[in-house]
């Protein structure tokens, strides 16, 4: 009778012969037939019939891309970098902010210049006003006091205002270097005429700095300004000699006045305040 079944029917017996005691004894210490890739192993639980040969899935460890499992390195990696980013942005956009600041040092008469033969090296000083625009580039707006004194008489008293357009140089470097060009007018005393007026000038710079902390900006400015005075005619009372006891006869000297544009230099200490 056994021999009639079909062959087909004969293999399922025999297999389910040979798998069931497997089934029936295995342990969560030898799963036997439940163990299978992928982590497929019987629960560890209970020690019940049902526990020991219902099949549960664990999911894969490691780093596999398709297990979906992030290790705490890589996390803590993650946070570094993102941390890093923020710190850089944050550091670019502060050295970006509006500030204002002042300068200290020396304001020289431009070396073979014609203001040189007259006018000694002083002291001066100013204050700016610094906001980002347009674009990559930074408005400046400020002014300076120099009084240059000679070995005579002579000495000359400029205020110079300027409105100027700075660039930062794109340098990977803790230092930063501004560049910047500009004019303006400059309110110019001179003695021992004691005459004062307003003068056009124009100005041009270099500025390298490093940002301290987060607020405070720290470097040097060398700036160049020339003020025009060649373009205007010499007053009246200079084209004709004449003498009198109440002026100076050098004054009235046609030989002695002359109209030249004069050049300066500064180069100063800068601290400034991110606002």
């Amino acid at each position: 009778m056994f021999s009639s079944f079909p062959i087909a029917a004969k293999r399922a017996v025999f297999v389910s012969i040979a798998i069931l005691p497997g089934i029936l004894f295995s342990s969560p210490k030898k799963p036997n037939v439940f163990e299978m890739l992928g982590g497929y192993q019987p629960n560890p639980g209970k020690n019940s019939f049902f526990s020991h040969w219902i099949p549960k899935f664990i999911a894969q460890s490691g780093n596999l891309p398709s297990s979906g499992i992030v290790t705490k390195e890589d996390e803590e990696t993650e946070v570094e970098e993102q941390e890093s980013e923020e710190k850089s942005e944050s550091g670019y956009y502060d050295n970006r902010k509006s500030e204002v600041g002042v300068w200290i040092g020396a304001s020289n008469p431009w070396p073979g210049s014609e203001t040189q033969k007259y006018l000694d090296t002083t002291l001066g000083g100013g204050f700016f006003f610094r906001i980002p625009w347009p674009w990559i580039f930074y408005l400046e707006m400020g002014a300076f006091y120099a009084n240059y004194l000679s070995a005579t008489e002579r000495a000359l008293t400029t205020i110079p205002v300027y409105l100027a357009l700075g660039y930062k140089i794109p340098i990977d470097l803790p230092i930063s270097f501004i560049v910047r060009a500009g004019g303006g007018e400059a309110f110019v005393v001179a003695r021992p005429s004691n005459t004062s007026r307003w003068d056009p000038m124009v100005l041009i710079g270099l500025e390298t700095s490093f940002v301290a902390g987060k607020k405070i900006r720290i470097g040097l400015r060398v700036d160049y300004n020339k003020i025009y005075e060649s373009n205007l005619d010499a007053p009246e009372e200079s084209k004709y000699y004449y003498a009198s006891p109440y002026s100076d006869s050098r004054l009235t000297n046609p030989n002695y006045y002359r109209v030249v544009d004069t050049e300066f230099f500064q180069f100063g200490l800068m601290v400034s305040v991110f606002l």
